[in-house]
């Protein structure tokens, strides 16, 4: 059985195409925009890690998000 749990993922990010990957990233595993840097969905365990280690890689030290 996969467990699933939900999330939300909030982000300030200043570089647009940056912002642009996440954005499509975020959708690609399911997640729903409530805002346009705002996302809420149910993620399991590896997704989220995922997501993490993805957004990790991508941003700089000014970029800010919330999980």
């Amino acid at each position: 059985m996969i467990f699933r749990q939900e999330y939300l993922i909030c982000y300030d990010i200043e570089n647009s195409k940056i912002r642009t990957k996440i954005f499509k990233e975020l959708e690609k595993t399911g997640m729903k925009a409530v805002q346009k840097s705002v996302f809420w969905g149910y993620l399991t365990r590896a997704e989220l890690t995922s997501i993490r280690r993805f957004i990790q890689g991508l941003i700089s030290e000014e970029d800010r998000t919330l999980i």
